[in-house]
């Protein structure tokens, strides 16, 4: 099997280097890698005749990752079976790195290999194996192609995320955590007695070929043998994209089957720009990298560590967690917030923040030293952690950004905490410039149906036709099918800077288009 020709080849070890901006890293770092040119085009062929087989067994990059008091919850190397006899695994990201090593080796397989391999049993599914996991999981260590490419230096990073951007639906919600009792003690399998349908086994399909494919990964210098400004490069949005760039002129037609086949996924916006890196085959010290430029405590800080401020009695970290709950729960908190709040370069911008703010559930919560830094016992904005990193100095950044994103606090509780000028901070359109607002998207909207906004938009007018009025009940069950329909919904209802737009207004559960605007919608939906 060509798979296994991998146990024969030495990768290199990380060495010193260093570039000047990201043309400079990419050419040294990232495009050799992509050099075997026929062998990436054999494997994409071999990936999308493996697609078209019976029998054939996806990877789910799912539940690996829980505190130890939630070990049971842990399910890396659980096979389940389906009726059809298309097969699924839950792994982390471990599982990942044999496909890199092989594109980097310059080694391919067939369509039969990859099916051949998939099925036996002792493939690496994780980084460790914990008891629980032992006792139910299918897949063994013991014998299998174990790359530790991470001990010579290397981090695994894909371009588009394994973890987000299935038609803005969570992988969570669609294949959830089964109980340990469906699986066969004997056989470590779990047999289901329904197929997947369409949508779950094309999301599989996408969030696979997303985990294995040779052009969506690439290997660069981990977090403790570089230094630059910023947390961690292989997420830096300015790299993806120029690396998506190359790949897309360099491998044309494989990059469009691949592109179909994973979904479409939109980058959040580019907040940090590469300037110098070095890395270094010795782990380095990271105390100074960044040190000034990032939140550390200061002489400054520790004197509050005596005197701190409250908000209804909360202190800053109890704060952030409630008003993230209430603010996600009143759609405040939109898709390209939660996309922003992951990014470390606006992290840093907008709340002096050593950690992303929200991190993905798949990702781990500690630092380079072990250390938690993020919430574990709750998921916030549906399904992050959100870092438990906060010192009394940000206060006055975190309520910028709460008006900045329309969440009132009482004056009087502003007054208490000394930070005046976040009431002056503009928080909402008036009228005139809501309306204008109105006005501009609405067109895009029913010209774009697949937007959430526009589909909850046209449900509502399907629905006005049939009744005068129309109940929020009726409009959610109409709207089910939409992912964080509520959210969403509530942006529409509302005068905002970071609104969708406000098109509806919901007096005692009946829901009317808001009035300055009324016509002008009617109108532009008769035009369609």
């Amino acid at each position: 099997m060509s798979i296994e020709k991998i146990r024969e080849f030495k990768f290199s070890k990380l060495l010193d280097g260093n570039s000047n901006g990201i043309e400079d890293f990419f050419k040294q770092i990232i495009k050799p890698q992509f050099s075997n040119r026929q062998n990436i085009i054999d494997t994409h062929n071999a990936l999308m005749e493996y697609l078209k087989t019976d029998g054939k067994v996806f990877f789910l990059r799912l539940y690996g990752s829980y505190p130890k008091d939630r070990y049971f919850l842990l399910r890396r190397g659980f096979l389940t079976e389906y009726p059809d006899k298309t097969k699924m695994a839950f792994c982390d990201n471990t599982f990942s790195m044999l496909f890199t090593g092989l594109k980097i080796a310059g080694l391919t397989y067939t369509s039969r290999e990859l099916k051949s391999y998939l099925t036996q049993n002792k493939v690496i599914s994780s980084f460790l194996t914990t008891t629980e996991e032992r006792e139910l999981s299918y897949y063994k260590r013991e014998g299998a192609i174990n790359l530790n490419l991470n001990s010579k230096g290397w981090y695994l990073a894909h371009i588009k995320p394994t973890g987000i951007g299935f038609n803005n639906r969570r992988l969570r919600d669609i294949f959830p955590n089964p109980s340990r009792s469906e699986w066969d003690i004997s056989t470590k399998i779990r047999r289901t007695k329904t197929n997947l349908n369409d949508n779950e086994l094309n999301i599989l399909k996408a969030h696979f070929i997303r985990l294995i494919h040779p052009l969506n990964s690439f290997l660069v210098p981990k977090k403790n043998h570089l230094s630059y400004f910023g947390k961690n490069i292989g997420e830096e949005t300015e790299l993806l994209r120029y690396t998506q760039g190359f790949l897309k002129n360099e491998f044309k037609k494989e990059y469009e089957e691949f592109n179909n086949i994973t979904l479409e996924y939109d980058f959040p916006e580019i907040h940090n720009t590469i300037n110098e890196v070095s890395w270094f085959k010795d782990k380095i010290e990271k105390e100074n990298d960044n040190s000034e430029l990032l939140a550390e405590k200061t002489l400054d800080e520790k004197k509050y560590a005596t005197n701190k401020k409250t908000i209804n009695g909360m202190k800053i970290g109890q704060f952030v967690q409630h008003v993230f709950r209430d603010a996600f729960e009143k759609g405040l908190i939109s898709i390209n917030q939660i996309r922003n709040l992951q990014e470390l370069q606006y992290s840093i911008n907008t709340f002096n923040s050593r950690y992303e703010v929200l991190r993905a559930n798949e990702k781990t919560i500690q630092d380079e030293n072990g250390r938690n830094r993020y919430y574990t016992k709750e998921l916030f904005c549906g399904d992050y952690y959100l870092t438990s990193q906060w010192v009394e100095p940000q206060w006055g950044l975190l309520l910028k950004w709460l008006n900045g994103i329309g969440y009132e606090i009482n004056e009087n509780e502003l007054n208490e905490i000394e930070i005046p000028l976040i009431k002056k901070e503009k928080t909402s359109l008036s009228d005139s410039e809501e309306i204008e607002k109105v006005r501009r998207k609405i067109p895009n909207w029913l010209k774009n149906t697949d937007q959430i906004n526009s589909k909850i938009l046209f449900n509502y007018l399907e629905l006005l036709k049939q009744d005068n009025s129309v109940l929020y009940k009726n409009l959610e069950n109409s709207c089910s099918s939409i992912p964080s329909f509520k959210s969403n919904y509530n942006q529409m209802k509302i005068k905002s800077i970071n609104n969708h737009a406000k098109v509806f207004e919901e007096v005692g559960g009946v829901i009317t288009l808001w009035l300055p605007v009324k016509e002008f919608i009617k109108v532009e939906y008769e035009k369609i």
